[in-house]
């Protein structure tokens, strides 16, 4: 994952990403959020490597959040 955000944000220059790239962003790692086999560990690893791309994370969140949120079930 971390390769792929490096790559998928390197198209921007000085200036950062551009929009394109961030929406690539977050459509690359909400389909791996929702894939079957995603583990909450490796769930964990993707959020993390996508908050190093600053507000990228608001839109996964926004994007995929109920993904997310049956990752990480909150005991009762």
């Amino acid at each position: 994952m971390a390769a792929l955000l490096v790559a998928g944000c390197a198209g921007g220059g000085e200036e950062g990403p551009s929009p394109d790239d961030m929406r690539y962003l977050v459509r690359e790692a909400c389909g791996q959020l929702r894939a079957e086999d995603v583990t909450a560990a490796k769930a964990a690893g993707i959020l993390q490597d996508a908050a190093r791309h600053g507000t990228v994370i608001d839109d996964i969140q926004d994007e995929c959040g109920p993904a997310i949120a049956a990752l990480f079930p909150r005991d009762p």
